[in-house]
């Protein structure tokens, strides 16, 4: 019986752990999806302004240093799309086709739009081990839930504490008749 809460207990988990994760990752899909939308929407009225910008140059020799300047903040909102883009795809995970930027999945070999060869997702650090909560201890006699850091069972009364075994000591003494004061007591196995 204890073994099936036990299982139940950790089903909870895994679900609450799933939620939660999905949870951040719909957050941060929110997040980079609204951050996308003002790139874009900045990107289109710099873009109205440089083509009047551009109108308004002809024959201004003063007024390209201010087209080259709208080129180079649209180019930098382009990069900045680009990175917001494939953030957003890794969170879906997906990719974009080289060649036709089709959306595609993580696992796909070739673009299903234009037969293009993926890339080789590049080689991934191992993830560092999430920190787990301890595991529930149960009673090794009953079976029940250990009450936080409770010393003995509080159904059938069995200790939590399990009595580790005391290390042995020798005692070395010189031999009679030498002038060395006796050595310190060490453990088994140590040298003196």
């Amino acid at each position: 019986m204890a073994s099936f809460f036990s299982d139940l207990g950790k089903t909870f988990q895994s679900a609450a752990k799933t939620i939660q994760k999905k949870t951040v990752e719909g957050v941060e899909a929110t997040r980079r999806n609204s951050e996308l939308r003002a790139l874009r929407e900045e990107q289109k009225k710099l873009f109205a302004t440089l083509g009047e910008a551009y109108y308004a140059a002809q024959g201004d020799d003063d007024a390209r240093e201010h087209l080259a300047l709208l080129v180079r903040r649209i180019d930098e909102l382009q990069e900045r799309i680009k990175t917001v883009t494939a953030e957003l795809d890794a969170l879906n995970d997906k990719q974009r086709c080289p060649s036709c930027d089709a959306l595609v999945d993580k696992e796909a070999k070739f673009c299903p739009s234009c037969g293009t060869k993926m890339p080789e997702p590049p080689a991934q650090a191992a993830p560092e081990p999430e920190a787990e909560a301890p595991a529930a201890e149960h009673c090794q006699k009953c079976g029940a839930l250990r009450q936080d850091n409770a010393r003995f069972c509080a159904v059938c009364g069995q200790s939590f504490e399990a009595e580790s075994p005391k290390p042995e000591v020798e005692i070395t003494w010189p031999e009679a008749g030498t002038e060395e004061p006796p050595a310190e007591a060490t453990q088994e196995g140590d040298e003196p």
